[in-house]
């Protein structure tokens, strides 16, 4: 909490969610038919740069650090970009990852 109180001084707008279903495939059919576009973070694509300020609902799919986004996943998806890295290490935490996508899609970076 602190001196200005809970939920003063976030960055984003709107409350983030986490859904956790047992057809993922189908929910992000689901998805993309209601209209939300799908951005997904996988190797060797579009440079995170690329990446516009979402204009609506959006969904992140943050892949598994050595196998990446499925491919019945990326099938769906609008848009694929990778975070580009310096040096020899091939991954980021998904924490960190996220942030840098969820920044981006805010427009704050």
């Amino acid at each position: 909490m602190g001196a200005r109180g809970p939920g003063q001084g976030h960055t984003l707008r709107h409350r983030s969610c986490v859904h956790w279903v047992n057809a993922p495939g189908r929910w992000l059919a689901d998805q993309r038919a209601a209209g939300t576009t799908l951005v997904a973070v996988d190797w060797r694509r579009a440079p995170l740069a690329d990446l516009s300020a979402a204009r609506g609902r959006t969904v992140v799919l943050l892949g598994h650090e050595q196998h990446g986004v499925p491919p019945e996943a990326l099938r769906l998806v609008h848009q694929v970009v990778e975070i580009p890295m310096v040096g020899t290490r091939l991954s980021l935490t998904v924490a960190v990852a996220g942030s840098l996508v969820a920044h981006r899609l805010a427009g704050l970076l």
